[in-house]
């Protein structure tokens, strides 16, 4: 199978260092319940105007750093899941909206965690759902809903479907079923796909 997976908060817990970033700067205790909505400048942090412009900011700043980007660490068990697939044959494609210029860092990042894969494909903030028509893809996985309804839209058929990780700007949402399933963690993805203890 082509599986395709999105990079930051389905592989890279990136949500978790922009929050522990913003802690530093403000010394608040945040955690990344705090972001209800996919979108920075959408949550409240702040009934004060320019601390909340300034918290933005700060975590803007640390998702498109580099180095911020560097620090970031998988979630548990993604490395073992996805490794266990590519063993197994399956092409593994990773899609993310990074910046092209964060390709060669990207690269690096996956290949110090050991996340063996097929391809990786940076696409400057333009939309998956084309690569993963190009790629013909038989499943994707991502956290936000948009990506997988532009993905739908785009390819009459995926074989395993979509799945949206549960993360919490979207684990209030109702979801079309007819159009995607959820996974809470990576050993829902595993289940999902029918791998079972084939997983090694």
């Amino acid at each position: 199978m082509n599986i395709g997976f999105d990079l930051d908060e389905v592989i890279g817990k990136t949500a978790h260092m922009a929050v522990n970033h913003l802690n530093d700067v403000f010394d608040t205790n945040y955690t990344i319940d705090v972001f209800k909505n996919f979108y920075f400048h959408e949550n409240v942090f702040s009934d004060d105007e320019t601390e909340q412009k300034a918290i933005v900011e700060t975590l803007e700043w640390a998702v498109f750093d580099a180095k911020m980007m560097d620090s970031v660490q998988p979630y548990e068990d993604a490395v073992k899941v996805i490794n266990d697939l590519k063993h197994q044959g399956h092409k593994i494609y990773i899609i993310t909206k990074r910046h092209k210029e964060l390709t060669a860092s990207t690269i690096k990042w996956l290949k110090r965690h050991k996340i063996k894969h097929t391809k990786l494909i940076c696409t400057d903030l333009k939309e998956k759902s084309y690569f993963a028509s190009q790629l013909r893809l038989d499943c994707f996985v991502d956290d936000l809903e948009e990506n997988l309804l532009d993905m739908y839209k785009a390819q009459t058929r995926w074989r395993k479907g979509l799945l949206l990780m549960t993360r919490p700007w979207n684990e209030g949402h109702y979801i079309d079923t007819s159009k995607m399933s959820r996974a809470n963690n990576w050993i829902d993805i595993r289940k999902y796909l029918s791998l079972g203890n084939r997983l090694k």
